[in-house]
């Protein structure tokens, strides 16, 4: 009698925490704070894993108050029965229902930057394309698609007189900068992100950053601007700024070197969305 009270504790217990991580995934829907975490397209996805958990747990507290049915799987199902092996690990479950729900979300910074590196404007080099070799075809399919669709950005960009980059545009407008090359130095440049100062770079010098999300913040990748400015020194690491200024080159040994040459920066705050997203569309 006493082991089958242990089995129906431990059905219980499991099918709460079921619903403690569909109550913590509803809270991120509902909120919207799902979006500092994953791209919009695999939103539908944390729907469908939400009832998911819900039923599952659901099934479970169903089943402990079922002592008939627990006790049919009494004798296949072997429960820890040292208190302190199951406190360790439903803990590994609790801990993170727990903080997801009651601490604050908090955003990639410049940490991460120094950890990953950026990806900044530079052109597409054809040659490395086509000598990849036939065993990645799948790569460079994707690779051709991207740059077509750079190629497209890059001749819709050299007809504006002014870029402007906002949430929606952000990766494409890279990508099209980056494939347009000399046909659009000289442009007006128009964009936000956050100040990130390698150590590596000059007093008058700058990157003004953001987080470009796929699928999750694991493959989160950081494209920014090279800024030159005279004030440079004026603004913090991490500092949110709308920079405007005109899209520049500078002709070194390695080859050509974009940068933005700042006409106005403004301190602004830090966006309730402060990532973009790059959805790629194969089809």
């Amino acid at each position: 009698m006493v082991k089958n009270i242990d089995v129906t504790f431990h059905i219980f217990f499991r099918g709460v925490i079921m619903l403690g991580f569909a109550i913590l995934l509803l809270s991120l829907l509902l909120s919207d704070t799902i979006y500092v975490y994953i791209a919009p397209s695999m939103v539908g996805f944390s729907y469908l894993t939400t009832v998911i958990f819900f039923v599952l747990g659901l099934f479970q507290i169903f089943r402990s108050a079922n002592s008939q049915d627990v006790h049919s799987h009494d004798e296949d199902h072997h429960i820890p029965a040292r208190t302190s092996i199951n406190i360790v690990v439903y803990s590994l479950f609790l801990i993170p229902i727990f903080a997801g729900i009651l601490l604050p979300s908090a955003t990639l910074n410049s940490e991460i930057v120094a950890n990953r590196g950026t990806q900044t404007i530079e052109p597409s080099s054809q040659e490395e394309n086509s000598s990849t070799s036939d065993s990645n075809s799948a790569v460079i399919s994707e690779q051709e698609v991207r740059q077509e669709q750079g190629e497209d950005m890059a001749e819709k960009l050299a007809e504006q007189t002014e870029i402007v980059l906002d949430d929606e545009n952000y990766v494409d407008v890279m990508r099209g900068i980056g494939q347009g090359g000399e046909r659009l130095h000289g442009k007006d440049m128009d964009f936000t992100g956050f100040v990130y100062k390698d150590p590596a770079m000059n007093d008058d010098e700058f990157l003004v950053a953001r987080f470009a999300i796929t699928c999750c913040l694991a493959d989160a990748v950081v494209y920014a601007f090279h800024v030159s400015a005279e004030d440079a020194q004026l603004y913090e690491m991490d500092s949110w700024v709308r920079v405007k200024g005109e899209l520049a080159n500078n002709e070194n040994g390695e080859g050509s070197d974009p940068y933005v040459k700042a006409a106005e920066i403004e301190e602004i705050p830090e966006p309730d969305q402060p990532y973009v997203y790059d959805e790629f569309d194969f089809f």
